[in-house]
């Protein structure tokens, strides 16, 4: 019987059972260990990627809030020592349509400026500035104001790019 079926799965007559078993047995262990290591592998390269994606943020808290043109504004501190009053200042000015417009053709490449910060031009709701006179890609001074709403106010903490 055993001979019948190791001729069925391709092994010549002339193998007798019992290497032929053995030699099943350990291809069926090398074949557990590959699984094995491939899936750690995958498992392994998930991780990684969820902590590289996390370490892509980090969090701020809100220092602030204040009002332009009718709406609530929390403010927040991205990167760098910057007072909340100043953040706060800045920011409301910004909000309020104070500084002076860089345009550069697009809205992506246009500014505006005021009193040594560099604001890009907010993303419905998000105001975001840089202690700058021309745009850099790692602001050591950052930051930020985010539109409260009615229902849930300003969020006490929010995740900002890490730069």
């Amino acid at each position: 019987m055993r001979q019948r079926l190791l001729s069925t799965i391709g092994f010549p007559a002339s193998v007798t059972p019992a290497p032929a078993m053995r030699w099943m047995q350990m291809s069926m262990r090398s074949l557990s260990r590959t699984v094995g290591l491939a899936v750690c592998v995958a498992s392994c390269s998930v991780a990684f990627t969820q902590q590289a994606a996390a370490s892509d943020t980090h969090p701020a808290n809100r220092c602030g809030t204040f009002h332009a043109k009718g709406a609530e504004y929390g403010v927040y501190i991205a990167d760098g020592h910057i007072k909340c009053g100043t953040a706060t200042g800045i920011l409301k000015a910004i909000a309020s349509g104070k500084g002076k417009i860089v345009n550069n053709g697009d809205s992506a490449n246009s500014y505006v400026l005021y009193s040594g910060w560099l604001c890009p031009f907010g993303n419905m709701g998000e105001q975001t500035c840089e202690h700058s006179k021309r745009p850099v890609n790692n602001p050591t001074q950052d930051i930020a104001s985010l539109s409260c709403s009615i229902e849930m106010g300003c969020p006490k903490q929010a995740e900002f790019l890490n730069e």
